[in-house]
Formats: C-alpha cells, structure tokens, sequence
C-alpha cells in the first residue's frame, strides 16, 4: 500500500465506529456499517484503504489503520438497543440523507480484497456515508415515535380489558340498540339486536 494518502481518524464506542473525514466544506462523521466490524478486526495487516466518493467530488482514498480496533462478540447483539425489525430499520435508513458512498479494500496481494457484509471478496461493496448527526437525531426520534405508539396501544389495551371486566360482572347493561336495561346476554330480548 502507498504512503501518500492522506490518514482518517476513526474512535470506537461499543459497536459503533465513527469515521472522521475532512473535506472541503468542513468534516463529516460517519458510522462504519457495523456488519464490518468483526472482518476489519480478523484482517491482517489492520491497514486498510477507504475509497470515499462525497456527492459531486471525484473519489478519493485514504489510508485507516484499526490496529486497535476491537471486536464485538456476537453474544453482545441481544444487549443492543433494538429499534425494531429489519424492515423498520431499513424503512428508517431511507430517511436518511445519502452524502455519498465509501468502500474498503485491503492489499493488492489478497484475491479478495474487498469488504461486505459477508466478509472479504474479490468485487466492490459501497456503503452510503450519512452525517452521523441526523443518523442519530433521526433515530431518537424514530425511538421516542415507537415508544409513544407502545405506550398508546397498551392504554387502549388496558382500557379494552377494564371494559370487559366491566361487562363481565355486570348482571344488566344497557342495549346499544334500544337503550332498555337488560341482562348481560348476547341478544337484547327487546329489540334482538346482537349486543
């Protein structure tokens, strides 16, 4: 690999491995797609290139090393925060505001010297680069959106639970229909409405 590239910062918290690009309209932060994490750990040298295209400039790579990078144990998956289904996920992503595409490759020596989600192959993969601010703030906001429809489905259920309680110790109601008190049967002996 040449040296003349020019070196990417990276920091990791947990899963989560921010990418730190300088252009010319100022830096941008994006998240490495975590299905790439364990196979940058497991690569070796830890030395790979990004090839990084921002909409509207010429590709450009860079040189990152993940020496310290560490891996995540597949165990940790169901301790994470899950925002919902694959579905939801992917329908959440496209919200977001594509500022271009990346890919990683590692030396001219190796057959497959591309990374995917699967691990290294012989084609490119590209990854979307998205300002890890609206990925974040969008996400929150996704969260609390879920959250407040949990919340409001539990209500109703609660609600729908207390009035068949209701109905259920109820000896008399009163008929939907013709509005006479009657017993609490599946017909008013009324009117013969179902009730």
């Amino acid at each position: 690999m040449a040296t003349d590239y020019t070196r990417l910062d990276w920091q990791q918290t947990g899963t989560e491995i921010t990418i730190k690009l300088q252009t010319v309209t100022g830096e941008i932060n994006f998240l490495l797609d975590k299905s790439l994490l364990n196979h940058l750990v497991a690569n070796s040298p830890k030395v790979v290139l990004f090839h990084i295209e921002i909409t509207g400039q010429k590709e450009q790579t860079y040189i990152v090393d993940f020496e310290n990078l560490i891996s995540i144990p597949s165990t940790v998956s169901f301790l994470s925060v899950k925002i919902g289904e694959k579905k939801e996920v992917d329908t959440l992503e496209k919200t977001f505001t594509p500022l271009g595409k990346y890919c990683i490759s590692r030396g001219e020596s190796h057959y497959n010297k591309h990374i995917s989600e699967n691990g290294w192959q012989r084609q490119r993969k590209y990854f979307n680069v998205y300002n890890m601010q609206e990925v974040e703030f969008k996400t929150k906001l996704h969260v609390a959106e879920a959250e407040k429809i949990k919340a409001e489905q539990a209500k109703k259920k609660e609600i729908v639970k207390k009035e068949e309680k209701t109905k259920k110790k109820s000896k008399l109601v009163q008929c939907k229909s013709c509005g006479e008190i009657i017993p609490n049967l599946p017909a008013c002996p009324y009117c013969g409405v179902n009730q």
